[in-house]
């Protein structure tokens, strides 16, 4: 066995080699004697498929192709399925790659099996058409598809390969499957200690050939059946796909048909798509307005903050200009604060400016309702004299002999007194004469305190 594997390693293929009997018979590896792969095995395996890529066809198929097509009379339906992207077709063949690949016996070329056809159409109208009638047991399935008793109403026949132009390549493809826990899947479901699956494991990458490219599909039988069985070919390629691997996206295919039936269920995507279109764009425009919402609150947010760190600043007097901006606010809160800290500057302090014509100030009085405006304390008369005395001697004395004779005075008006006799009388320089007016006071003015 070596020794012929030794001799087929300088044979490469030719244009008439044919595609099955090279993937049959041309491994130049195999597995070690303990079931093992070698890199060298898998290399081999690789390579074998890679020779089998962009291989035009066997010279006679498109003539053979042409005759197949031209042989079919009424009694059958023709529609072209065209591959989405790759199919994985005969993978549990038993071949020397362990991978298989369902190809055309006589020509070498992929095929779509009429038994996988019908298998894919029967599986449609199990999981997807949802009606008693399509599920098995049915008249509707029975009918279509048979039973053990009776043959079915419609043939599906082997879909062939459809050629581009004479010279058009076969669409064999190498692909790659990559086990990364070998040994949890061998021992799952046995008896024995089964490893863990762990980052640390080794992954074995397998190669398998995938095909692609479009292909003829007939169905024959009565006309009213046949609309039926590509109805549920057109669903079923489209939505289950054909072949192995389809949980991982291979054998979705379109079928170029069109028939009341396919209409109707092409005008229902068509609507449940532009439903769907529609809601989406309707969550669209919900989410854009919630996030508009947001953003206009969080700019409101935002300069509501800045307004109150402006407010913090008010304290100081030459920042009094910033009440007007913060009145115009919408927040009652907020303007509330304003007033509060109004009052906290002083009613006198405010008038004060009010007088003097500074806008934020008037801003303020208009925006202070006049009940809420606390109300001035009564004038002290004897502390208005006082200050109007200033350092007139004369006016000091009277005020003070007036002060230590009367009752009445305020505290306030008796220190502003000692203070302003203090600072007439009491200093180093002063007569002894005119000083004794201050002491006298002063010693008063602490009898009264104690």
């Amino acid at each position: 066995m070596r020794s012929r594997r030794s001799a087929l390693g300088g044979v490469k293929p030719t244009a008439d080699t044919h595609r099955g009997l090279w993937l049959d018979r041309f491994l130049t590896e195999q597995r070690n004697a303990d079931g093992s792969s070698s890199d060298d095995t898998k290399s081999a395996r690789q390579n074998l498929i890679e020779s089998c890529e962009d291989h035009p066809a066997p010279d006679g198929y498109g003539q053979a192709h042409r005759r197949w097509k031209s042989s079919f009379g009424d009694d059958a339906t023709l529609a072209l399925a065209t591959a989405r992207g790759r199919i994985a077709l005969g993978l549990g063949q038993a071949t020397p790659l362990e991978v298989g690949l369902t190809l055309d016996h006589t020509w070498g070329v992929p095929k779509l099996p009429g038994t996988a056809l019908k298998g894919l159409a029967a599986a449609a109208a199990r999981h997807l058409l949802g009606s008693p009638e399509w599920d098995v047991g049915g008249e509707s399935y029975d009918t279509l598809f048979g039973t053990t008793e009776q043959a079915g109403v419609v043939d599906f026949m082997d879909a062939w390969w459809e050629p581009s132009d004479d010279g058009a390549s076969t669409p064999i493809h190498l692909d790659v499957m990559t086990v990364h826990h070998g040994d949890y899947y061998a021992r799952a479901g046995k008896t024995g200690e089964t490893p863990p699956p762990l980052d640390t494991d080794k992954p074995n990458p397998v190669s398998f050939a995938s095909v692609s490219g479009s292909y003829l599909v007939v169905v024959r039988g009565p006309a009213e059946w046949r609309e039926a069985a590509l109805a549920l070919l057109w669903i079923g390629l489209k939505e289950l796909g054909i072949g192995a691997k389809t949980n991982a996206g291979y054998g979705r295919m379109s079928l170029d048909a069109s028939n009341s039936l396919i209409d109707g269920l092409r005008t229902q995507e068509e609507q449940a798509e532009k439903q769907r279109k529609e809601e989406e764009e309707e969550r669209r425009k919900q989410i854009e307005e919630q996030l508009a919402e947001k953003a206009k609150k969080a700019e409101a947010d935002a300069r509501e903050r800045q307004r109150i760190r402006d407010l913090a600043k008010l304290g100081h007097e030459n920042c009094g200009h910033l009440m007007p901006r913060l009145l115009e606010t919408e927040s009652e809160e907020l303007r509330k604060k304003v007033l509060l800290h109004a009052r906290e500057l002083g009613l006198e302090f405010v008038r004060g400016r009010e007088e003097k014509g500074l806008p934020w100030a008037k801003a303020v009085m208009d925006a202070w309702p006049e009940e809420e405006r606390p109300k001035p304390a009564p004038v002290d008369q004897e502390l208005a004299k006082v200050q109007s005395a200033g350092e007139d001697a004369e006016e000091l004395r009277r005020l003070k002999q007036q002060c230590m004779e009367a009752e009445g005075w305020s505290p306030d008006a008796r220190a502003a007194l000692l203070g302003a006799l203090k600072k007439k009388f009491g200093g180093r320089r002063v007569n002894p004469k005119n000083k004794r007016h201050y002491t006298e006071f002063n010693d008063w003015y602490k009898s009264q305190k104690r």
